[in-house]
């Protein structure tokens, strides 16, 4: 809530200049006596609620100088204690009550509390003059003259008159505050949104409403709206584009709406012109009571007790099924009021069919019963299905044939016959409706073999056709050869040799070599460009890997083994041409407190380096780098005293090996 003060002080009011320390905003009001309005003067402090200075107020005209205008200087009022209050002047005051209980509030440990406190006292400044006025935020200046236009200051009087506030020009006038425009309204069920236009000058508002022109406003709200409440009452369907709900509820009549603004002073503007809202009714009727849907023979009969309001006209049927899952109007005539009973004619079978009654009366509000189901089962089965027939590939039947024309086909059921066991028993091949008129039957392993199919259509109550014309087809051999079995590998003038036994079916034709270089875990190729006569196969290979092997055999039928036992080989690499690094020379250098090292390597294909150290009493060597390509390195990581030994290992492109040097003494000194 402080937030909400802190805005509404410092952004609402277009008659205020910024300061350091202060606000300021100026207002009007009428005089108690003579004919000159009286000026407001408000501030308010950033960094205290109750006024911490004593305040000087000046003022000058266009042109003028400035003047002080208050004969004594402005603070917070002295609080007395309760007891005091009972036999004091301000007994009855409840502005001073109020700030007596703000000034003797103690401040407590919850710092939440303590906020909406202190924000409740700066609503109070905002709210209540009176209250402003004892803390020292609130003066009026009674002889400035109308029609002038004036600029006020504020300084602290207890610092030399440090200038506080100034405030923007102000011309002195009592219809200084803007009427409110644009006054709309809208009607939602039975009640009245209405919405304004905010204006800068304004931190609450109050709503009038009355019954004719001639009549006198009455405010619709008995505390004025604040800004923070501009989204009216809590109401589900309310939206925040409406400052208000009125929920008065009056339907059938015209009511005249008008809106004034509360400045800071809580001067209230002047009203805005009238706008006239009709009221319409927006009350639906009640609901048929007693209904009860049913099935008589081929028809959905309902039946209702109708209502008893007074402007309902009628009645309409509204329908929707499993198919048509949206409700449809059915009643081509508006039902008349003392209506029982409609009956829904041979609606089509094979479905659930929910339905509801519709009251409407004049104003056309409608209200509507619950939905009530009524079942016609479908007991008509499908026709036969028709066109099947059948495309072979090896070990495979694509069958197709035509869909059926039903509505409410479920699927067809699928059955076949073996012509070399008996074609008269057939077997149920799909174990659910199968949805689309097509299906692939992928079969056992059996070479050159016939079968017999037929369908059946079934509609989604279960009904099933004749059977569909029978085709016979007849399958190609699909039964793989036996896999080969590896005998024998090795390695001769840089290739790999395989030999494999020949399995023992009539019909192979040929063989697949396949290899892997990667522990022989899923990732073979095949490495022949055209299918193997022989029991030999020869690879040409590179040193320094594993190589594994197999091989699988084709018949006459394009049919694939399984893949043989799989045989690996490792070849050594030629590492005839690769070297050491040589020269190795360790150097420590003062200058950087580190270790220089520089080789030399003469081998071609050097991948790079990575240099290992020790110490002297250290049995193992560890490396200090990262893969290098240069031929040095710079060890800063020494202490002074110790002694090491370092070697470089090289590594080669051509092959997964490396090679080490001869070790490199120095010991680092101070």
């Amino acid at each position: 809530m402080k937030h909400v003060i802190i805005f509404l002080f410092f952004f609402i009011s277009g008659i205020v200049l910024h300061a350091q320390n202060a606000r300021l905003v100026i207002g009007c009001k009428k005089p108690v006596t003579g004919t000159n309005p009286v000026v407001q003067v408000k501030f308010m402090f950033e960094s205290a609620v109750i006024s911490p200075y004593s305040i000087n107020v000046f003022r000058k005209a266009s042109g003028g100088n400035w003047e002080k205008i208050n004969k004594v200087e402005i603070m917070k009022t002295p609080v007395i204690t309760v007891e005091q209050l009972k036999s004091s002047a301000q007994t009855g005051d409840e502005a001073y009550k109020t700030y007596q209980g703000f000034m003797n509030h103690k401040q407590g440990t919850n710092a939440m509390d303590e906020n909406n406190y202190l924000a409740i006292a700066g609503l109070m400044i905002v709210t209540d003059n009176a209250f402003a006025k004892y803390a020292g935020c609130y003066f009026e200046d009674q002889d400035a003259q109308n029609s002038v236009t004036y600029q006020y200051r504020i300084t602290d009087a207890k610092q030399a008159d440090k200038e506080l506030a100034v405030s923007a020009s102000f011309t002195v006038a009592l219809n200084y505050l803007p009427v409110i425009p644009d006054l709309s309204a809208k009607q939602r069920k039975d009640y009245v949104y209405l919405n304004w236009n905010k204006q800068p000058q304004f931190y609450a508002y109050r709503l009038y409403r009355k019954k004719s022109l001639t009549d006198m406003p009455v405010p619709v709200t008995s505390q004025p709206i604040l800004l923070a409440k501009m989204t009216g009452e809590t109401v589900k369907d309310n939206s925040d584009k409406y400052k208000y709900l009125d929920t008065a509820r009056l339907p059938g009549s015209n009511v005249y709406y008008q809106v004034a603004g509360l400045d800071i002073m809580n001067n209230e503007s002047a009203l805005s012109k009238e706008l006239e809202v009709q009221v319409r009714d927006m009350i639906p009727p009640h609901e048929v009571s007693k209904v009860k849907a049913e099935k008589k023979d081929k028809d959905a009969v309902l039946n209702w007790q109708p209502v008893t309001d007074k402007d309902c006209i009628g009645y309409n049927i509204y329908r929707s099924s499993t198919i048509d899952t949206v409700f449809k109007k059915i009643n081509t005539t508006l039902l008349p009021v003392n209506a029982t009973s409609y009956s829904d004619k041979k609606p089509p079978e094979g479905t659930d069919y929910a339905y509801y009654i519709e009251s409407i009366d004049e104003a056309g509000n409608i209200a509507k019963t619950h939905t009530y189901k009524v079942f016609f089962p479908d007991v008509t089965p499908p026709e036969k299905p028709k066109g099947l027939k059948g495309i072979l590939t090896p070990g495979i039947v694509k069958l197709t044939w035509n869909k059926n024309p039903e509505g409410d086909m479920l699927g067809y059921f699928l059955y076949r016959a073996s012509v070399k066991n008996d074609k008269s028993y057939f077997n149920l091949i799909s174990k659910a409706p199968i949805k689309e008129n097509s299906f692939t039957d992928t079969l056992p392993g059996v070479a050159k073999n016939e079968f017999v199919y037929y369908l059946k259509a079934v509609d989604k109550y279960y009904n099933e056709s004749s059977n569909s014309d029978t085709i016979v087809v007849h399958l190609p051999d699909t039964l793989a050869p036996h896999a080969p079995y590896i005998n024998e590998i090795k390695y001769a003038d840089k290739s790999v040799i395989l030999d494999w036994q020949k399995p023992s079916d009539n019909d192979v034709i040929g063989y697949d070599i396949y290899k892997s270089e990667d522990s022989g875990k899923g990732t073979f190729r095949k490495i022949n460009a055209n299918l193997v006569k022989e029991q030999t196969y020869s690879d040409n290979v590179i040193g320094g890997k594993t190589y594994y092997y197999q091989v699988k055999a084709k018949d006459d039928a394009n049919n694939q083994s399984k893949a043989s036992n799989t045989r690996a080989i490792y070849i050594e690499p030629d590492t005839s041409a690769l070297k050491a690094a040589e020269n190795i020379l360790a150097d420590f250098n003062k200058t950087d407190s580190a270790v220089h090292l520089t080789w030399s390597n003469s081998s071609k294909n050097i991948q790079g380096y990575i240099i290992f150290r020790k110490e002297y009493d250290e049995k193992t060597f560890i490396p200090v780098s990262q893969m290098v390509t240069t031929a040095g390195f710079i060890d800063k990581n020494v202490q002074f005293g110790s002694s090491y030994q370092y070697m470089v290992r090289s590594f080669f492109t051509d092959a997964d090996i490396y090679k080490n040097s001869e070790a490199a003494n120095v010991k680092p000194i101070q």
